[in-house]
């Protein structure tokens, strides 16, 4: 018999529909199927029509299926009491998604789906609505385990503003996992930690791409915490920050080897404490009239931020407070700011912005006036230099129609060392460019072309009296998809070449003198290569490259050979071979410990340490060579290797220390080399008990301790480590005094023995969040800004009489927050504020000290939780002499 399509597309939905409304019993009383079945959740009890909750009936469907096997939930709405535990290698998905639709009714449990220690799992294709539930917290979560995937959600309404969250789609610990193609809306708007995609401690390789989030009470997307290679290409971000910070995409401290790219977003895109970064062809734009703080900022080493355009609606365009490591910056367009089109700010961080290359940037129209301006009177530059920035680079850019100045130095010190070459400064109405620093020693000021601005008077160059570095290198022009590239460094300098950046105008940037690259896709590409000399100048080159069609590649790579361990300790085992060789080329190894994949190696590497092993452990290692086409050889010859007992034998004490009062505020340590039964790897270093360092290699015997109290002793030590994390006996101890101070002393100009924040940072002359510290309107130039809870810790030596300081919650709060702030010495409790909320008086301290040793700054919770306590301790100083 011969049916049209009409008929067996109508047979079918109603087979569909009988199934959901009489489910087939025989599936629930058969045995587990042998996998890739497709099993209904209806046919173990779970109906979305009765409004019946439905968490048993769908747990049971998963529990019962086997590896490969997908778990479909059908059309309608169900109820979840609890959360639902997820399987390996099994999927859960709904049959569409706007139509399978999850709502969550616990009183108790706080997220929906849970893949715990799993692997392979998914969920895909329902609406994940927690439905106004106070004490729903995550759509899914993936914990442990690795390569889940969350696909095709629609996930909304959690509005919780308790505990740490909501995070919608939520990644813990867990790797290689993928959060692609949801919309995400409406998540703890009322909540600083709501956020779209969270994933962190330990969450490497983890893909965002093609999500839609809006709404959202702290941010988009939030990667943290040991969680390197990750991707966030392609997501629209709205509404973010609506309670605090504004964050659209964050990555945050470890998360190395990672990118940001293609992104549309309205606020704040940043990465720092991170290595290996790439950030391209983002737009930052707000849609709903609001103003951010941040568009930009890249605080990482070794990245590269180019292409991106930021329009109006910061405060900032780019930020960077510091960038101490190597970066480059190209072909940025940063438009209609409210305050500065960029900043540069070494001052009050501590440390020094350097090593940065700005090339081929727009910044314009930066506005003068704006009622939103955090700092008025301050607005409408374009470029502003605050502070402790050097050996930094301007080539090429454009700085343009700002509402006051081009280039403003603030007068803060430690600005030297900058180069300005062929940039074009025109129409700005203040100034070009404010009077270089008159300390500065050095100054490359050169082929600039500067018109039509209020005032067109430049500096001369001065110093560098060494030139700077040539960039060059070599490439093919035209390449094939998949085909290695290696590119060559030719650059000179008549000193040495000390750091390279390149871009290769796609994946992650490299600092390897002649790196390969795998291009993916066909196109034109920008190679740009920056080096730096052993002085800090920087030269740049680039290059364009043609990508065309590859070749169809079939051939396997030949079987790595020469599998040898050259090194093993209780928990490692080092490997290294003879390369493989391939038609095309090998871009890297798979290897496998006792038949599970360990580990693959980046392109180029014949070399690999397998972590995480057992001691006195016997494994079977092998490995496989792979190509860019993805053809594996087969595996080769297998060798067996056991790990070492533990290593507890610490290294021997280190001698002969050393301390000499090198400065007013600093110390230069040195000590004799130490020996251990297998080596040392290091030395840490210890000022009055607290560890203030480390060295690293057994020769490295010298230390210079910095920011110390005037008119102070400190004592120090040393420990020798070793690879095993065995440290030494302490050394014998080494003492050095500093000079008497001439006035006072403001504690956040030094360096304290140890410092706790309950979020973040301790910021010295900032508030919490790095705005300047105010309480009840009033501003501090000087002071520290933590949250609590928090403890500081100050060695004073019983050289001082008196401490003094003004204290309060801080006004960036919005009337939130209650803490207390103690005074302590000498394990005494001298001073106690009580309970202080934003709205308090700003507490005034001034306290005799005399003969105190150690001075420790506390701040409390005020015992209603850490929400928004924002602490500040206003003009923080101490006053030297004997006590009357």
């Amino acid at each position: 018999m011969k049916f049209k399509r009409r008929t067996v597309t109508g047979m079918f939905l109603s087979l569909v529909l009988m199934s959901a409304a009489f489910p087939l019993q025989v599936s629930a009383a058969s045995s587990p199927s042998a996998g890739g079945n497709i099993i209904s959740a209806a046919a173990y009890g779970a109906n979305g029509q009765d409004g019946l909750d439905d968490k048993a009936a769908i747990q049971a469907a998963i529990d019962a299926a086997s590896a490969g096997d997908t778990i479909l939930i059908p059309k309608g709405t169900y109820q979840l009491s609890g959360t639902v535990n997820g399987k390996s290698d099994v999927s859960i998905r709904g049959e569409k998604r706007d139509k399978t639709i999850i709502q969550f009714t616990s009183e108790a449990d706080t997220y929906m789906f849970y893949l715990h220690n799993v692997t392979n799992a998914s969920v895909s294709d329902l609406t994940m609505d927690a439905s106004g539930n106070r004490v729903a917290m995550s759509a899914v979560v993936s914990e442990g385990g690795s390569h889940n995937k969350m696909n095709n959600l629609n996930v909304r309404n959690f509005v919780a503003t308790e505990g740490f969250g909501p995070h919608a789609l939520y990644v813990v610990g867990s790797t290689h996992v993928s959060i692609t193609n949801n919309v995400v809306n409406n998540i703890g708007t009322a909540s600083i930690w709501g956020a779209g995609v969270r994933a962190g401690w330990g969450s490497s390789n983890v893909l965002v791409e093609n999500n839609v989030i809006s709404n959202t009470g702290r941010g988009g997307i939030l990667i943290n915490d040991d969680s390197p290679g990750a991707i966030i290409r392609s997501n629209k971000i709205t509404g973010s920050g609506l309670k605090e910070h504004g964050l659209s995409i964050e990555l945050h401290t470890n998360v190395d080897n990672s990118i940001i790219e293609d992104n549309v977003v309205d606020f704040w895109i940043s990465a720092v404490r991170s290595d290996t970064i790439a950030v391209r062809r983002n737009i930052v734009k707000p849609t709903d009239g609001r103003v951010g703080s941040i568009g930009l900022e890249v605080m990482a080493d070794n990245a590269v931020t180019t292409d991106n355009i930021v329009d109006g609606g910061q405060q900032v365009g780019i930020q960077q407070s510091p960038g101490t490591g190597y970066q480059l910056w190209g072909y940025n367009v940063v438009k209609n700011m409210v305050m500065w089109g960029m900043q540069l700010q070494g001052e009050g961080t501590g440390q020094m912005e350097q090593f940065q290359y700005f090339y081929r940037n727009s910044f314009i129209n930066t506005q003068e006036g704006n009622p939103a301006a955090a700092y008025p009177g301050y607005d409408g530059n374009g470029v502003r230099i605050h502070g402790s920035s050097q050996n930094l680079t301007f080539d090429s850019n454009l700085i343009s129609g700002n509402g006051r100045k081009g280039i403003e130095f603030t007068g803060a010190a430690g600005v030297d060392r900058l180069s300005f070459t062929n940039n074009l400064i025109v129409g700005n109405k203040g100034v070009a460019v404010d009077p270089y620093p008159a300390a500065a020693g050095h100054l490359e000021w050169k082929g600039n072309t500067v018109l039509r601005n209020g005032s067109n008077d430049q500096p001369s160059s001065r110093g560098f009296t060494n030139p700077k570095p040539t960039a060059d290198f070599e490439a093919p022009t035209i390449v094939r998809v998949g085909e290695p590239v290696t590119f060559v460094n030719k650059s000179k300098d008549n000193g040495s070449i000390s750091h390279q950046l390149w871009d290769f105008g796609a994946g992650l940037p490299s600092e390897k003198s002649q790196p390969t690259f795998v291009y993916d896709q066909l196109g034109a590409y920008r190679v740009t290569l920056v080096v730096w000399d052993n002085e800090g100048r920087a030269s740049l080159k680039e290059r364009v490259i043609v990508v065309r069609p590859g070749k169809p590649d079939t051939q396997a790579p030949s079987v790595p050979s020469g599998l040898v361990s050259p090194l093993q300790t209780d928990e490692t085992i080092a490997l290294s071979w003879t390369p493989a060789s391939d038609n095309v080329g090998v871009v890297s190894y798979d290897v496998y410990v006792d038949g599970t994949l360990a580990g693959s190696t980046a392109p180029g590497e014949t070399t690999y340490l397998v972590s995480g092993l057992s001691p006195l452990t016997t494994y079977t290692i092998t490995l496989r060579a792979r190509d860019a086409a993805g053809n594996v050889s087969a595996m080769g010859k297998a060798i067996q290797v056991t790990t070492e007992a533990p290593d507890a034998v610490p290294p021997v004490q280190p001698a002969g220390l050393t301390a000499i009062a090198s400065g007013a505020t600093s110390v230069s340590l040195s000590w004799t080399e130490s020996t251990d039964n297998k080596a040392v790897t290091g030395y840490e270093v210890y000022r009055n008990g607290h560890q203030i360092g480390t060295t690293t290699g057994a020769q490295s015997t010298g230390y210079e301790a910095t920011g110390l109290l005037p008119g102070t002793s400190n004592t120090f030590t040393v420990k020798a480590k070793d690879a095993a994390g065995n440290t030494s006996d302490a050394s014998d101890p080494a003492t050095a005094v500093q000079a008497a101070p001439a006035g006072d002393v403001y504690l956040s100009d030094y360096v304290w023995d140890s410092g706790t924040a309950g979020w973040g940072n301790i910021m010295r002359d900032k508030s919490s969040d790095g705005r300047p510290i105010t309480l009840n309107g009033i501003e501090y130039a000087k002071g520290m800004g933590t949250h609590a809870a928090s403890e500081i810790i100050y060695t004073v030596g019983g050289a001082y009489n008196r401490f003094l300081a003004e204290v309060g919650v801080d006004d960036e709060t919005y009337g939130n927050g209650q803490v207390s702030f103690q005074v302590w010495l000498d394990g005494n409790l001298a001073y106690d504020s009580g309970n202080m909320t934003a709205t308090s008086e700003t507490a005034l301290i001034d306290l005799d000290i005399s003969g105190a040793q150690q001075l420790k700054l506390i701040v409390t919770d005020g015992g209603n939780g850490t929400d928004w306590d924002h602490a500040d301790w206003g003009n923080a100083r101490i006053q030297y002499g004997i006590g009357e």
